[in-house]
């Protein structure tokens, strides 16, 4: 579906996902929405985003983009699709940051970060995981691929821009384990917001999924276990010296990365990083930042605070 005209895309939560993702009751209808207009002379668009929920609505505000769907050749031999969005007013063509979604997240629910992230002048790439979004059509990989996968979508734009690539990342959940793993492979990552990561999104696979889906993505696993940067962030912090800025967000009423869990990652990120922040989010649960079960003040701080931190040097 092209951006370049006007309309409205709605995301609906599962009741069910929506109370566990969230450690709420379940009892609000939630609904993330996104509005852009026609087209202006230049070709920008204007892109809006709020959330409804119940009877109250968060507003996320506009960002005028120059928006952009770009096909590119994988390591893995076939082809996908990621969206930028560059903001209006001109800017340094490697000021890029990376967002990578949830498993099974919609890359809409990285838009309330992108538009502000645009409006403060920075280009944003937003990863469409296989078997999602752009790439419906590849068949999805359980988050096996992506890592490299984004590494291949950085890389073609490497090839596009004329000076050096340098970025910043933001994941969640599953993306956020994959974030890491870009932040400590790729010298051209230059800081990392982590928000939801866990000690080993395996272990909370074998929780959330199926056993036809965990066989699967046992299956995916093995199969593409070289050189995928699908390292879990225990490896990680264990083995590395992470020399970068490191922003780490947890829900304190989240009940997939308890509290036990919590406290673990944090002493393992604090030996391992020479920079760290961490906030643990009142009323937050697995998914933030839209505003459930959190209250708007609470949500708004919080993108404000990741932006804050992706933007700056």
């Amino acid at each position: 579906m092209s951006l370049f005209h006007t309309l409205r895309v709605s995301w609906c939560i599962p009741v069910l996902l929506l109370a566990l993702l969230c450690s709420c009751s379940g009892s609000k209808n939630v609904q993330v929405t996104m509005s852009t207009s026609q087209p202006h002379e230049d070709g920008s668009i204007d892109v809006s985003m709020a959330t409804f929920i119940g009877h109250d609505t968060m507003d996320f505000g506009e960002s005028r983009i120059f928006y952009k769907q770009i096909r590119y050749l994988t390591s893995h031999g076939d082809s996908l699709n990621t969206e930028i969005w560059f903001p209006h007013t001109p800017t340094d063509s490697s000021r890029l940051i990376v967002m990578l979604p949830g498993f099974k997240d919609p890359a809409l629910s990285l838009y309330p970060l992108a538009i502000q992230a645009t409006n403060r002048g920075s280009i944003v790439m937003i990863a469409n995981p296989r078997g999602y979004d752009l790439n419906t059509s590849n068949r999805e990989d359980y988050g096996t691929l992506e890592g490299r996968d984004v590494l291949d979508a950085l890389n073609m734009y490497q090839t596009q821009i004329h000076s050096p690539l340098t970025f910043k990342v933001f994941g969640n959940s599953l993306g956020s384990a994959l974030a890491l793993n870009l932040l400590v492979s790729d010298p051209r990552a230059q800081r990392a917001a982590l928000e939801s990561i866990m000690l080993d999104p395996q272990t909370l696979a074998h929780t959330m999924l199926g056993s036809g889906e965990y066989d699967t993505l046992q299956a995916l696993l093995k199969a593409n276990a070289t050189n995928n940067l699908i390292a879990s962030p225990k490896s990680i912090l264990e083995s590395n010296t992470i020399s970068k800025s490191v922003l780490v967000i947890w829900g304190k009423e989240d009940k997939l990365v308890g509290s036990e869990e919590r406290a673990e990652l944090k002493s393992l990120i604090q030996k391992a990083a020479t920079r760290s922040v961490f906030i643990e989010a009142d009323g937050g649960g697995h998914a933030l930042r839209y505003g459930f079960p959190m209250t708007k003040e609470t949500a708004f701080a919080l993108n404000k605070t990741i932006v804050d931190f992706l933007v700056g040097n």
